[in-house]
């Protein structure tokens, strides 16, 4: 191994340059990595301090910025590449297919004091480059996505650890029609006993939604009680209604993005009108 000179420089770069874009990427979001990777060329407005070169496998052994450690490297089931930043450590594993499998972020003050500050695992259908599974897990919480083929998220669940047991605080349930369009999400929320034995309160939120022309209607419902409806009428015309204890409710009417009137009403019975130029 050695520092390379400058007749390699250019065959160097073409190899950093692919190292380089899976690694900005995998710093991105899933949903960026399929837009932004050409932007990763652009790290060569950085000038590298140093380059070591291996002339046995022909390839790209670390590459020093300042204050920054750049360390590819080849592994069975694919590629591992190894980002230092002052205490902070990233590696990214890849498979065969150059797809992330995992990124796990440390901080390494020396070699008796480290811990592990997150760790992100993802999972495949087949041959998909996009993730089926995203699951995160950072201190005492987990936190697992599912995605369809078409990148849209079925389920999201985060679970916070209690004495080595995990408890399910949060579920999210997603549907969609045949047009890729959302119609349903169920949104639930459990809290528990501070020793974590019973669940004290659960709280559901509830998105029904339906398509016309005109635009995307809303049904809300909390604890599967309806809080609020918005319908579209007409182009750029729809009506907002909000229910509340006791037979209340508010509607409003909307045109032009300017509210038209409210209506207040109590057990179907209006009590108030207010109409507005």
């Amino acid at each position: 191994m050695f520092h390379c000179g400058a007749t390699k420089v250019k065959n160097i770069f073409l190899l950093i340059s692919f190292f380089c874009s899976v690694f900005l990427c995998a710093q991105n979001s899933v949903e960026e990595q399929l837009s932004e990777s050409d932007e990763a060329l652009e790290v060569f407005d950085l000038k590298p301090r140093s380059l070591e070169y291996s002339t046995e496998t022909n390839g790209l052994v670390s590459m020093e910025f300042e204050g920054e450690l750049f360390v590819p490297h080849k592994i069975p089931d694919g590629l591992e590449i190894v980002h230092s930043s002052n205490n902070d450590v990233t590696r990214f594993f890849y498979d065969n297919l150059l797809r992330i499998t995992k990124k796990e972020i440390w901080n390494i003050r020396n070699s008796e004091s480290y811990n592990a500050v997150k760790s992100v695992i993802y999972e495949y259908t087949a041959e998909n480059f996009y993730p089926s599974k995203i699951i995160n897990i950072e201190n005492q919480s987990k936190d697992i996505s599912i995605y369809d083929n078409e990148k849209n998220l079925l389920e999201r669940k985060q679970y916070v650890t209690f004495k080595e047991k995990e408890f399910l605080i949060l579920q999210e349930i997603y549907l969609y029609d045949s047009e890729n369009r959302i119609i349903n999400s169920k949104i639930q929320e459990n809290n528990y006993s501070e020793d974590y034995k019973k669940i004290t309160y659960k709280f559901l939120k509830e998105y029904r939604y339906s398509y016309n022309e005109f635009g995307q209607n809303l049904e809300y419902y909390e604890n599967s009680v309806l809080k609020n409806q918005i319908k579209y009428t007409g182009e750029n015309e729809y009506y907002s209604q909000f229910y509340f204890d006791g037979g209340i409710s508010i509607s409003s009417y909307f045109k032009d993005s300017k509210k038209v009137y409210d209506k207040y009403m109590q057990n179907s019975k209006v009590i108030r009108e207010v109409k507005y130029e």
